[in-house]
C-alpha cells in the first residue's frame, strides 16, 4: 500500500457563484442561525449546496480567464503562525460583467494572494417540497 505525502496533495479553489438573488450578511446570518453550510457533489454535473435552510442548485460554468484569490489581515494583522485566513478575514466583491464591482467590502488590512481559481459554478436557489406535496400540486386544476 502506498501512504499519500504532503506533496501528494493540491489545494484548488472553486467559485460558488449565488448570483444577485441575496447578500452576504444574509447568507451569514442564515448560517449561523440553522446549522452552517453543506456543499455536496462539487465535482459532479449538479452539485448541491444548503445555506441554513436555504438550498442551491449549481451548475458549472465555463471560465474566462482566472479568478485572484486574497486575504485580507485583520485591523492587528495577521495572527503569528496562522496558515491562512481566519473567518471574516476574505475579501469578498462581486462583479456586474461590466468590471465595475458592487457589495465589495472595503479591507482594513493588507492583501495577500492565496491562490487561483479556474472553475466556477453558478447556483440558483431551489425550493424543497415532499413528493406528496408536488404530485397533488401537479394533479390539481388550474
Amino acid at each position: 500500500m502506498r501512504r499519500l505525502t504532503c506533496a501528494a496533495w493540491q489545494t484548488a479553489f472553486v467559485v460558488l457563484d449565488l448570483g444577485f438573488e441575496t447578500t452576504v450578511e444574509a447568507l451569514h446570518r442564515e448560517a449561523a442561525e440553522h446549522n452552517g453550510l453543506s456543499l455536496i457533489g462539487i465535482d459532479t454535473p449538479s452539485p448541491v449546496m444548503r445555506v441554513g435552510n436555504l438550498v442551491y442548485r449549481g451548475e458549472p460554468d465555463i471560465v474566462v480567464g482566472t479568478d485572484l484569490l486574497f486575504a485580507v489581515a485583520g485591523p492587528a494583522g495577521p495572527t503569528a503562525g496562522s496558515a491562512g485566513p481566519t473567518a471574516g478575514s476574505w475579501a469578498i466583491s462581486s462583479t456586474d460583467g461590466s468590471g465595475n464591482s458592487g457589495n465589495s467590502r472595503e479591507c482594513a488590512g493588507a492583501m495577500h494572494h492565496i491562490g487561483e481559481a479556474r472553475r466556477i459554478v453558478r447556483f440558483k436557489r431551489v425550493e424543497i417540497r415532499s413528493c406528496d406535496e408536488a404530485q397533488a400540486n401537479a394533479k390539481a386544476p388550474p
